[in-house]
């Protein structure tokens, strides 16, 4: 399903975000507002309530367990909400073994539990134990509601003031 404000897929959006809890050292703010790029085109060089409440979501991800932050000024019940739920799909992220990681990658480029077990030399059951304990499909589960609240930040979205 393709974004609302930009061209990317939903799911093209949780790649970079799962990958960098995954490698860790990484404080993921998101910040929601208006704002405009610089003029280079880089966010780095931007301006506006935009880039002011990411600075403060990065700031605020140092602190937290899972190295996650969202602010919106404009619309704060909605940033706490996408917090919450970036927080605990950051949680089950972060908490897979090895293992459990190993087959998640291999599902997540379409690969089915006999092709996984040939792959990883395990049986299928050990495959399926661990997805079920990687909380996988529940992640997956939980991607379009995680999309829809961080698309419902954007002042262009009608829902915030």
């Amino acid at each position: 399903m393709k974004c609302k404000v930009c061209p990317q897929t939903r799911r093209q959006h949780w790649r970079p975000y799962a990958s960098a809890l995954l490698r860790g050292g990484w404080h993921i703010g998101l910040g929601a507002g208006a704002g405009v790029l610089g003029r280079d085109g880089a966010a780095r060089s931007g301006s506006g309530r935009a880039f002011l409440a990411a600075r403060e979501a990065v700031e605020a991800a140092k602190r937290a367990r899972t190295s996650v932050a969202v602010r919106a000024a404009h619309a704060p019940e909605k940033g706490a909400q996408a917090q919450a739920l970036l927080r605990l799909i950051g949680a089950l992220v972060r908490g897979r073994s090895v293992g459990q990681r190993e087959v998640v990658a291999l599902v997540a480029r379409g690969m089915n539990g006999k092709q996984i077990a040939q792959r990883l030399g395990v049986t299928e059951q050990a495959v399926s134990k661990r997805r079920l304990a990687s909380a996988f499909d529940e992640e997956v589960e939980a991607l379009p509601l995680t999309t829809t609240l961080i698309e419902t930040l954007s002042p262009e979205s009608g829902g915030a003031p």
